[in-house]
């Protein structure tokens, strides 16, 4: 947890002293306000000068590990750990609904539209659901998926969604469904909860000095736009090509080396 919360624009770090022991945080859309965890509560805060635009204490039962914005702004998802993801009107920070999982809450992601959010735990599959109600729309299952970490919706139409993660082997990897298209309404037109196969994709070797170690992939992050992967291996960074997993797998493009990663994620602009 920092002491203190950083906002970094080009060469300039400003500091804001007033968010502490933060451990979950995202921009709203509009890029000037802050979402951030405040222990087991949720505030929101001016991203130049800290200050705090609203707030509320105790939400969770847990400190808040993970947030997630909706496109619209007018959403926020946040996950303690525990089995439950919550969502919560953005202006009031009133529960709109919980969405409930079998195991711990891993991850969470908005559709580009903002109808559908899609959450991963600790059970081997992803689940969507429709935000404006909670309502449980379907099971996404892939071979050797065991755990979901990181989600990304990839295009405006919301017919792709990536996950990075882990197969039963304990490897790092990426899996990929297709979706329908307007997925919130056909989905689930009855009462039953759809289920939808994906596949894992795999990575091309072709340019790679060490492929098996690609598949100790510590840590996921994926631009914005779904095109491109960061992914944490060991004491290096890697950038993938994902526009090329038309053909099932993805190609490798950048490898960056660093000490001691422990967090990535691409700028708003996936530069």
């Amino acid at each position: 947890m920092a002491a203190a919360t950083a906002v970094v624009e080009g060469s300039r770090t400003r500091w804001l002293p007033t968010l502490r022991s933060v451990t979950a945080m995202q921009f709203m859309p509009e890029g000037q306000t802050l979402v951030a965890s405040h222990g087991s509560g949720l505030l929101l805060a001016d991203a130049v000068t800290g200050a705090v635009v609203r707030e509320r204490d105790e939400l969770h039962k847990a400190d808040v590990v993970g947030i997630a914005v909706a496109p619209s702004g007018r959403q926020l998802a946040a996950f303690a750990y525990e089995r439950h993801v919550c969502l919560w009107d953005a202006e009031t920070l009133e529960c709109i609904a919980e969405l409930h999982s079998h195991a711990y809450m891993l991850c969470v992601a908005y559709s580009a539209d903002s109808s559908t959010v899609a959450t991963g735990a600790y059970e081997g599959v992803v689940r969507l659901w429709r935000a404006a109600d909670g309502k449980p729309l379907a099971v996404l299952r892939s071979p050797d998926l065991s755990t979901a970490v990181s989600l990304c919706f990839t295009d405006s139409n919301n017919t792709r969604l990536l996950a990075g993660g882990y197969s039963d082997q304990g490897e790092g990897g990426v899996w990929e469904w297709a979706l329908p298209e307007n997925v919130a309404e056909e989905v689930n037109a009855a009462a039953a909860v759809g289920e939808l196969q994906g596949r894992m994709l795999r990575i091309c070797e072709e340019g790679l000095e060490d492929a098996e170690a690609i598949s100790e992939i510590e840590r996921f992050s994926f631009s914005s736009d779904g095109r491109r992967l960061c992914a944490v291996v060991e004491d290096s960074v890697h950038l993938f090509d994902l526009v090329s997993a038309a053909g099932g797998s993805f190609s490798h493009t950048l490898t960056l080396p660093v000490d001691d990663c422990i967090y990535t994620c691409f700028s708003p602009d996936d530069r």
